[in-house]
């Protein structure tokens, strides 16, 4: 079902974040989109609380449905606000449950990208040690091949290979 004032007691105890008590569906005008499906089942009296987080927000309604007419006593009220804030309990433990396993998988990601970090500074710093070792033993040929004064190609790359 939608969310909304007048729709239905869940929908609009949803909307409005207050308790909706109809102790006749079958003639509230709440339930007036909804006849067909009543009386199919048999429900008469529907009293819904809407399910309040800890920051106020509605998470979810809880409902009891009868098949008489049915006003709710002080005792039945007091059950149906604890059961309320018993799935409020849950639903919010869940969330953050799940916030919780989403930030552990992000950490993770984040290890893994530090790793392969440090794993390529590692071999960019293995191959700079090798460039550099050719780079300074191509600087000492080009000295001898200048100091040797023949500017000979052939000889420069004989020394280089020496």
């Amino acid at each position: 079902m939608e969310i909304g004032e007048g729709v239905g007691c869940c929908g609009t105890a949803a909307f409005t974040g207050k308790r909706v008590i109809v102790s006749d569906i079958r003639s509230h005008p709440f339930w007036a989109k909804y006849k067909a499906l009543t009386s199919q089942v048999g429900m008469i009296s529907c009293w819904s609380e809407p399910i309040m987080s800890s920051k106020n927000q509605v998470l979810g309604t809880f409902a009891i449905y009868y098949q008489e007419l049915r006003e709710p006593t002080p005792e039945d009220l007091s059950l149906i606000e604890s059961l309320a804030s018993i799935a409020a309990i849950s639903i919010e433990r869940n969330q953050a449950e799940l916030e919780r396993s989403h930030l552990e998988n992000q950490l993770l990601q984040s290890r893994k990208i530090e790793a392969i970090g440090h794993l390529t500074g590692g071999i960019a710093h293995d191959f700079n040690n090798i460039l550099g070792s050719i780079l300074g033993f191509a600087g000492l040929a080009l000295k001898r091949c200048v100091n040797s004064n023949s500017g000979n190609l052939e000889e420069y790359l004989n020394i280089l290979i020496s």
